[in-house]
């Protein structure tokens, strides 16, 4: 376990307790072993990676009841990633279509149980990436109330769009989480790339941000973009400290997001106006 205390200045007293666990997609037992790795850390939120779950826990009772003790046995809401199905009859839009290629449609979905073992409720990632099997996109930014505050989830690339994290903190989000699936074929620049969105949006919204990845880079991020603890090997592994929860919405969220948008719309009046004057 790697992990430390360092809370950044004016964000009050340390908050939750908050665990990422690195590990490509595996068994169940070793994400339970490296959870329980974590239980002197006393977490009040534990984060798998995306895809950490081979089989559906809706559809497998056995596997559900697993996860639901894990989370009580550990006195701590536990989000863990994996497919679910879809509704029969669920209309496609055409990426979708070609993507399955007549193959069984999935949502990829984040499933996140309480310190009690009950499930909150799931999250269906909303930005698939595009061309692969990577699910029907959700349509919600859901926020789940939990011992470690109120949580909101994102799964991977839904993090590369920014509507999705100002949704969440619209709706309530004092902390976000996200499941990430993160190659280890990719190159180490890849690899920081990607973990890079993470601070930028911890910085947008003044949220700490828990990134547990399949291969590195797994981050826990203040709200201020300072790393808390970071997993840069893409060995199996956990990170755990405590992290400040902000309510407040950031200036980005109360509007300063448009700022981009009146910049382009000011760029493409200008050069309309240097146009007209030839």
């Amino acid at each position: 376990v790697a992990g430390w205390l360092s809370i950044p200045e004016g964000y009050g007293p340390p908050g939750p307790m908050v665990a990422a666990v690195q590990a490509e997609e595996g068994t169940v037992e070793a994400y339970e072993g490296l959870t329980r790795a974590l239980a002197d850390w006393k977490p009040d939120l534990v984060v798998w990676p995306e895809y950490s779950l081979s089989l559906n826990p809706l559809q497998h009772p056995a596997l559900f009841r697993r996860l639901a003790g894990l989370a009580r046995e550990m006195n701590t809401a536990l989000v863990a990633c994996g497919k679910t199905a879809t509704p029969p009859g669920l209309p496609l839009d055409w990426l979708s279509r070609r993507s399955f290629s007549g193959e069984k449609p999935f949502y990829n979905t984040a499933l996140v149980f309480s310190s009690r073992g009950h499930l909150l409720g799931r999250y269906h990632k909303q930005h698939p990436v595009p061309f692969f099997r990577d699910g029907v996109p959700g349509k919600t930014a859901r926020v789940f109330p939990t011992r470690a505050g109120k949580v909101g989830i994102a799964i991977c690339f839904d993090f590369d769009f920014a509507p999705v994290s100002r949704e969440l903190v619209e709706n309530g989000a004092e902390l976000l989480a996200i499941p990430v699936f993160d190659a280890r074929s990719w190159t180490g620049t890849q690899h920081q790339q990607h973990a890079a969105m993470a601070v930028a949006r911890a910085v947008e919204h003044r949220r700490s941000v828990v990134r547990a990845t399949s291969s590195g880079v797994s981050q826990i991020i203040a709200p201020d973009g300072r790393l808390l603890a970071e997993l840069p090997d893409p060995s199996p592994g956990t990170i755990a400290t405590t992290v400040p929860l902000v309510r407040d919405l950031s200036l980005h969220d109360l509007g300063g997001f448009v700022f981009p948008y009146l910049c382009l719309f000011l760029a493409a009046a200008a050069l309309l106006l240097a146009g007209g004057r030839q």
